[in-house]
């Protein structure tokens, strides 16, 4: 139907199946997922505390940390963490976080804090603010 082999099909379904669009069913075959990320998947995003000496702020995040499987469950979502983020192109997590977005595999951002510094990135342009 669409002269292509199942070789370029299974490669087109990775990436799918990783970020969970779709979920494989052994030899009953590939199902779109009921949960899929752009719907259930959320972002917690904790900063980089690297050079802040505020316990304070680190016992607010464990407490949070704690609290996120409870609302997981109650709102039968998915939080995925993003720690040590800063709103520079250099941080790890920040690169994560913005191609989560832009591959739409999060419903959602929460942030735990102020992201000093995202009002003069790219980040916001991505998301269309």
């Amino acid at each position: 139907m669409f002269s292509t082999t199942a070789v370029t099909v299974n490669r087109a379904f990775e990436p799918l199946i990783r970020d969970g669009f779709l979920r494989t069913a052994g030899k009953r075959g590939t199902f779109v997922s009921a949960n899929p990320p752009h719907l259930n998947n959320f972002a917690v995003v904790y900063p980089d505390l690297i050079g802040e000496d505020n316990n304070d702020s680190s016992a607010l995040y464990d407490a949070m940390r704690l609290a996120e499987d409870k609302v997981a469950k109650e709102l039968k979502i998915k939080l995925v963490e993003y720690d040590k983020f800063s709103a520079s192109s250099d941080c790890r997590t920040f690169l994560q976080l913005t191609d989560d977005i832009v591959n739409h595999r999060l419903a959602g951002v929460f942030f735990s804090h102020w992201p000093r510094g995202l009002e003069k990135s790219s980040f916001l342009d991505i998301l269309d603010i």
